[in-house]
């Protein structure tokens, strides 16, 4: 088993929020993405999961899953002020978003995913070394599980004749 380290510390000090300059499609009006606030991951990820929906134990359907990627821009995506900087009490509308192709949705949500690093556990490196880390946990509970099963030949008795018990 390897050994685990703990960090000595954390300094976000020098943090800056991403933020992306965007020309959308329709009267050339400026926004800015910027990485998703904690709040806001947590948000998308609700919505995510809701989209799943289960009867009898198993997964039955899945509904509203093309809405996320308005959702996550709506969260992430901000008008600007005059002075072309950042309005972040002035999201982009719903509206707004329904009325743009979706060449144009689908980039600004997959930039959002990225800066934001939603599902950065996702990429396709990371999921083959999770793969090999389970396929290694496996073995080993197989492993443990292979010489710990009595053989035919052995009986197993619970009773207390059947233990060692020392003399005093």
């Amino acid at each position: 088993m390897s050994e685990r380290t703990h960090a000595e510390s954390f300094d976000f000090g020098d943090l800056a929020i991403i933020k992306i300059p965007v020309v959308g499609p329709i009267g050339k009006k400026k926004y800015i993405l910027i990485e998703a606030s904690e709040d806001a991951a947590a948000r998308f990820a609700n919505a995510r999961g809701e989209c799943a929906k289960f009867k009898d134990g198993g997964l039955s359907g899945v509904k509203g899953l093309g809405d996320l990627p308005r959702f996550l821009l709506q969260l992430t995506l901000f008008n600007t002020n005059e002075d072309g900087s950042l309005n972040p009490q002035s999201p982009i509308s719903h509206a707004a978003l329904s009325k743009w192709p979706t060449r144009v949705v689908k980039p600004l949500y997959t930039e959002a995913l990225k800066i934001s690093e939603i599902d950065d556990d996702q990429d396709l490196k990371t999921l083959k070394k999770q793969r090999e880390e389970l396929d290694e946990r496996i073995a080993k509970i197989e492993e443990d599980a292979a010489k710990n099963v009595p053989s035919d030949t052995e009986t197993i008795s619970h009773s207390p004749q059947s233990e060692d018990i020392a003399d005093p």
